[in-house]
């Protein structure tokens, strides 16, 4: 038997307790860059003692998560202002908003990510030299992650 290995049919949902309590959900994914990244996580640390021994310790992190969405929909939109109503800057006045994100997988499997904020993204349109307007990416890191 064959695995399948699709992402088609992948669901994103984000509430930020300020800019969008209700939440909203992502859908439109990029094909040119990777649509929902999580990179490696360090949980532990290590060295060699003066006498050469090993010893290790466990290392809390916040989980990162990249997410990138087409350009020119609600999705972009949506995180745009996100990334703007968190950007603190002289004379402005921001939210800190409390981010949960839902990840719902073709095979059903979700993933809760709670306690988060957004950290960084592009916030504005460039354009790539085949003329397309460029896909941007918006990175958050989350407290808590629960998988079932």
């Amino acid at each position: 038997m064959a695995t399948d290995a699709t992402g088609f049919g992948t669901l994103l949902t984000i509430v930020a307790s300020k800019t969008f309590p209700v939440g909203f959900p992502v859908r439109a994914f990029p094909d040119n860059v990777d649509p929902i990244d999580f990179p490696s996580l360090q949980i532990a640390d290590g060295a060699m003692g003066v006498n050469g021994d090993f010893v290790s310790w466990k290392k809390a992190n916040p989980t990162p998560i990249t997410i990138a969405v087409l350009p020119n929909t609600p999705e972009e939109f949506a995180l745009e202002t996100l990334l703007q109503t968190n950007r603190p800057a002289q004379g402005k006045k921001y939210v800190n908003d409390d981010i949960t994100m839902v990840l719902v997988y073709p095979n059903f499997r979700v993933a809760t990510l709670s306690k988060g904020k957004i950290m960084e993204g592009i916030p504005a349109s460039g354009i790539e030299t085949s003329q397309r307007i460029k896909t941007r990416s918006y990175k958050f890191m989350f407290q808590d992650l629960v998988v079932v």
